[in-house]
């Protein structure tokens, strides 16, 4: 053996032995610069025959093995580099000898028995080290035979590359998980994508998959299992943990995306899974399958990845829709998760048609792999196929498949009618916003008019189904600005009469009046839909205008129970309602003028004009005015009877109101018959009312009693004339009086003869002169046709009667 044999050889003995202490690192680099220079020499030809085969692959599997695993990881990367970066760095490559390596002296024992060994020895020795650390550096995934590299940048790139893989095998076989720091990394000279990927797609998702599943390790996945294997285990604890989109994202995407080869596998994995699913017995378990199959479809990195290759993309399309389509039987939860998958795969960019029919579907197979090679996916196909999911979806009563939906058909129209509207049941439950309602009336209406699957009902019934049930759901909005104006193909009259009747029906449900709240809110916008104004739209109005009113009332009807709209509607005596808001409301007998308009609303609101004459005048039409309007009087005298007694100087002034609009508009016969037959309210009042007599009071009663005895019937105003007659009398005495006290306190002024001045009666202060001159006139004229008619008995009262009727 030659010279550069032994030297060769003596160099990877004293190299195995510096990688194995690592105390010294100038030693180390010293040995592998040796090592490099020989490695050259040996390329350039330089060597003797029979030389020690030394390469790079070589020197790199001796670092792998025989450096020790407690050594840092960064470290043992930086022999590595060192030992590449020699061949770049320089082109002069200066050859040391054993001796500049291992300094005299220091040499341990073992070593140096070893390299005073023979020639042949030392080579022998040599030798089998390479092939020792060979083979261990098999267990890292380094195989020496595997490359031969060049001396360029690009090549020792590569060589690190496989180097640093091998090194992170080896460091996880004893520590699973090991920070990389990539930043680190773009530092060294030697970096590239290819090593950075690896990190990426390798080494980060299979470390991540390691704490779920402790086979997943570098070593299996490089070295032991199978492709379909690797699937298998990356979907097995995807589902078991039910950590899909965790793993999906951090292992499976990143690990089949550089690797092509593997998409085959995970659609084969697919495919079992199918099968799997549709041979299940339990509808638990189908479900949760579909559910995986729905979450797996829902990660949006592996729909990304798909898409950027367009067979494998339509084969997984073609599976996942061969699953679905060969469900056994309805189950709710599998066609809400096919209806949301198919959503979904719409995203991709499958091609726009498919060579099937339309709205056709392929005779169905009994493998998943046999339905999956007879589907052609496409957009197209893809529209066709949510058709009959979202009927299947609605249609699951029926316990049809989607074999037997896409059938439906056929099927005769009141079957078609019936799932139609379980179809709008369901659909409807997805509804919150005007924007997911556009989307479901547009597939509603899509389904409707674009297939056949409901083709024997008449679109004048789905309209009304679609009415109803938004009315049921008060998505009244949508109905105005979206269902009215697209879709609605109903005459107007028609609708008016189905939102007129829903209207009603929230107004009977409201439990309180106010219009802003629960039910009553909800028919005050549901009549907002009555398109033409009808006579039930206007009882509507006027009853939505009486419950807010209402609401400035502390009022019910039955003890400690609000008064509901309901309660409105089902009044017997309206005008009570006035009375109990009297009552329960202090000084509200002011704002009759409120009440007037509240009960005029709820008379129109009721229509019941036939249940008393002053109704009538509640009405809009009437050409009254509201000061004289006989049913505001009518509400005026019934505040009048609470005032009476709380507020005696309002009381004074309602009366006066309303007799003097009596007595001024005579010729309104329904006023005049209100305030007269009224007549013993204003009377009582005067009469009841006490406080010290004075002239000021009893010309407020004579006031009341003088525009009273004008309106009141003939055969009941004999007590007011006689009231009238007592306050005058009392006036009179109190005017006596007063004449007295003056007279005195003016002594001698009648001793210069000035004539007094007679006091006046309260025909003269009061202005109802002329109505002693009516009374004189009425007692002459009659007096003779009174004695001869009436009995001796009655010839008073018979008289006072004949006065006040010629008046």
């Amino acid at each position: 053996m030659g010279n550069y044999n032994v030297v060769a050889a003596k160099n990877i003995l004293v190299l195995q032995y510096v990688l194995c202490t690592c105390s010294l690192p100038q030693q180390v680099n010293d040995a592998l610069i040796q090592a490099g220079c020989i490695i050259q020499e040996s390329t350039n030809g330089d060597q003797e025959n029979g030389k020690l085969e030394l390469s790079i692959n070589r020197v790199l599997a001796l670092i792998l093995a025989s450096v020790p695993g407690s050594f840092d990881l960064e470290s043992r990367l930086n022999l590595g580099s060192t030992f590449l970066e020699y061949f770049i760095k320089t082109s002069q490559k200066e050859e040391l000898s054993v001796n500049e390596v291992i300094e005299v002296g220091s040499t341990p024992e073992i070593l140096e028995h070893a390299l005073l060994a023979g020639d042949e020895n030392i080579s022998t020795a040599a030798e089998s080290t390479l092939e020792l650390a060979a083979s261990l550096s098999m267990g890292f995934g380094f195989d020496i035979t595997s490359a031969t590299y060049k001396f360029t940048l690009s090549d020792m790139k590569r060589a690190f590359f496989a180097f640093f893989r091998a090194e992170i095998v080896k460091s996880t076989q004893s520590t699973p998980e090991i920070s990389v720091d990539l930043d680190k990394l773009r530092q060294l000279p030697l970096y590239s994508h290819d090593l950075e990927n690896w990190i990426i797609n390798t080494y980060r998702p299979i470390t991540y998959l390691a704490q779920y599943n402790e086979s997943a390790s570098l070593t299996n996945f490089s070295s032991y299992l199978r492709p379909e294997e690797r699937i298998s285990l990356i979907m097995e604890a995807a589902i078991s943990y039910d950590h899909i989109p965790q793993i999906v994202s951090n292992v499976l995407v990143p690990y089949i995306s550089s690797r092509t080869s593997m998409w085959t596998a995970f659609n084969d994995w697919l495919i079992q899974f199918g099968d799997k699913t549709i041979r299940e017995t339990e509808s638990s378990t189908m479900i949760e399958n579909y559910d995986m199959i729905l979450k797996l479809v829902r990660q949006e990195k592996l729909l990304s990845i798909l898409s950027s290759n367009v067979s494998v993309m339509n084969k997984f399309v073609s599976i996942v829709l061969s699953i679905i389509y060969l469900c056994p039987r309805a189950v709710l939860e599998v066609f809400i998760a096919a209806k949301e998958i198919i959503a979904i795969l719409k995203g991709l960019p499958l091609k726009s048609k498919s060579a099937m029919e339309e709205d056709s579907m392929p005779e169905p197979r009994k493998t998943v792999k046999e339905m999956a090679e007879a589907i052609d996916p496409s957009k197209e196909f893809l529209d066709s196929y949510s058709k009959i999911i979202e009927t299947g979806q609605r249609l699951y009563a029926n316990n049809l498949s989607l074999v037997q939906i896409a059938n439906l058909k056929s099927s005769d129209g009141s079957v078609q009618l019936s799932e139609l509207q379980k179809f709008i049941e369901n659909e409807s439950k997805y509804g919150r916003n005007s924007r997911q309602w556009q989307t479901l009336l547009s597939s509603m209406y899509w389904v409707f008019e674009k297939t056949k699957i409901f083709g024997k009902v008449d679109r004048h019934t789905l309209d009304e189904l679609v009415l109803t049930k938004l009315l049921d759901l008060k998505y009244f909005n949508i109905v105005e600005d979206l269902f009215f104006k697209r879709y609605c193909s109903i005459p107007e009259k028609d609708t008016d009469k189905i939102v007129t009747r829903y209207a009603w029906l929230y107004y009977n449900k409201a439990t309180n009046c106010d219009p802003s709240l629960g039910s009553l809110k909800c028919s005050v916008d549901c009549a907002k839909l009555i398109r033409n104004k009808t006579n039930e739209s206007s009882r509507l109005q006027n009853l939505y205008l009486a419950c807010k009113e209402i609401l400035q009332w502390r009022i019910s009807l039955h003890a400690n129970t609000p008064l509901t709209p309901r309660q409105i509607l089902d009044l017997g005596d309206i005008l009570s309602i006035v009375t109990r808001i009297l009552e329960l409301n202090e000084s509200s007998y002011k704002s009759h003028n409120k009440l007037f308009s509240l009960v005029r609303h709820i008379i129109n609101g009721l229509q019941c004009y036939d249940r008393d004459v002053l109704f009538k005048y509640a009405k809009e039409e009437v050409p009254v005015v509201d000061e004289i309007n006989p049913l505001r009087v009518k509400i005026m005298v019934i505040c009048l009877d609470f005032t009476s007694s709380v507020d005696t100087d309002y009381a004074y002034e309602l009366s006066s109101e309303i007799l003097v609009n009596a007595i001024e508009n005579i010729e309104q016969i329904d006023l005049g018959k209100v305030v007269s037959d009224s007549w013993v309210s204003f009377f009582q009042f005067v009469k009841t009312e006490t406080g010290t007599p004075t002239l000021a009071l009893l010309d407020k009663k004579l006031s009341i009693l003088g525009k009273l005895l004008l309106v009141t019937p003939a055969e009941f105003n004999i007590p007011v004339l006689e009231y009238w007659q007592l306050l005058n009398s009392q006036r009179d005495h109190l005017l006596s009086q007063a004449e007295v006290q003056s007279s005195a306190s003016r002594a001698g002024s009648d001793n210069r003869g000035e004539s007094r001045q007679q006091p006046q009666s309260f025909f003269q202060s009061s202005g109802l002169g002329d109505l002693r001159s009516r009374l004189k006139s009425s007692i002459k004229m009659s007096a003779n046709d009174i004695l001869k008619s009436a009995d001796s008995g009655d010839i008073g009262r018979t008289i006072i009667g004949h006065i006040v009727g010629a008046n």
